[in-house]
């Protein structure tokens, strides 16, 4: 009788590390997203630790029994997605690739994100464009499949062997962990922040005054004024031009803020965090206009006429 119970135990227990065995290394996925190199001489603990995994009993069966680790080949390897832990060291017995370094800087548009990558031969341009094009479900905002402000300013890593849709989700992907959902319910009024952030991030000199400016738009809009930003007339022509004439400020489109009261329909570049900050919370002010003068600084102003003195010793 003691031995049956001893007996049952023991199948009991084979049962259970067999069952959370196979979950472990073939069932539960989790998400990697890093580049790892691994070296002719480390350990499969080594590995472990620089996946931030713990390495316990099951590991070594695992490595021991089901897993050939001589397979695993040395190189620097680009992780971005879901893995079992056998999926993971699956990753490792292929050949490595090259690793791209990709920097975005705060203010580039989608078109400028778009010849980066194409420059360093990640993406074909018309494929790009055409699965964002057909690209659902995104959590915020994308009027007429309009992306822009969506690319976060970062630096990241690919290989040539990723896809234009993986690029374009590893992008995405990263906006949304900048930007939780569950931290900004409601969609439009965060829209409008990241349309405000992309203008302030293309009119401000550095950060420090990007709150000043924020409170411009601001006040400017909520006094139903138009928000005259030269960024906005720029973006119509892809920034190559930066003085404006008569003609110009009545070009009729809604990016035009010189011609049209509000916000422009789209963000007009991707803007970086303090300028995300800066349109959530300007300063208290009661300016109304700000000059870009020769000195490289703004000076704000309360009346127009305090704006034209600030101006005469502008470049514009």
């Amino acid at each position: 009788m003691k031995f049956k119970k001893i007996f049952f135990l023991i199948f009991t227990v084979l049962i259970l590390s067999s069952g959370y065995f196979y979950f472990d290394f073939y069932y539960n996925k989790n998400f990697y997203q890093l580049n790892i190199t691994i070296n002719t001489n480390d350990t499969i603990k080594k590995i472990y630790n620089k996946l931030n995994i713990n390495y316990n009993f099951f590991d070594r069966v695992f490595f021991k029994f089901f897993f050939d680790s001589k397979k695993i080949k040395a190189g620097t390897f680009n992780l971005n997605n879901y893995y079992t832990k056998n999926e993971l060291f699956k990753e490792f017995t292929k050949n490595s690739y090259k690793i791209i370094k990709i920097v975005i800087p705060e203010g580039f548009t989608l078109k400028q994100v778009k010849n980066r990558l194409n420059s360093n031969n990640l993406i074909d341009i018309k494929k790009f464009e055409e699965i964002l094009k057909n690209k659902k479900n995104f959590y915020y905002p994308t009027p007429n499949q309009n992306f822009e402000g969506y690319f976060y300013p970062d630096t990241y890593y690919f290989t040539k062997s990723q896809s234009e849709n993986e690029i374009i989700n590893m992008f995405l992907d990263n906006f949304l962990k900048k930007y939780p959902p569950k931290n900004y319910p409601d969609k439009n009024k965060f829209y409008n922040n990241l349309i405000l952030a992309s203008i302030i991030e293309k009119e401000a000199a550095n950060d420090k005054e990007k709150y000043l400016i924020s409170s411009v738009f601001h006040n400017r809009l909520n006094i139903n004024m138009k928000l005259q930003s030269c960024a906005t007339l720029a973006y119509l022509f892809n920034y190559q031009k930066s003085n404006f004439s008569k003609k110009d400020l009545k070009i009729n489109s809604k990016y035009n803020t010189y011609y049209y009261k509000g916000l422009p329909p789209t963000p007009i570049s991707n803007p970086g965090k303090i300028s995300f900050l800066a349109a959530e919370n300007p300063k208290n002010s009661n300016y109304l206009y700000f000059v870009l003068t020769k000195d490289r600084v703004h000076h704000f102003s309360t009346t127009y006429k305090e704006h034209l003195r600030y101006k005469k010793g502008s470049n514009f």
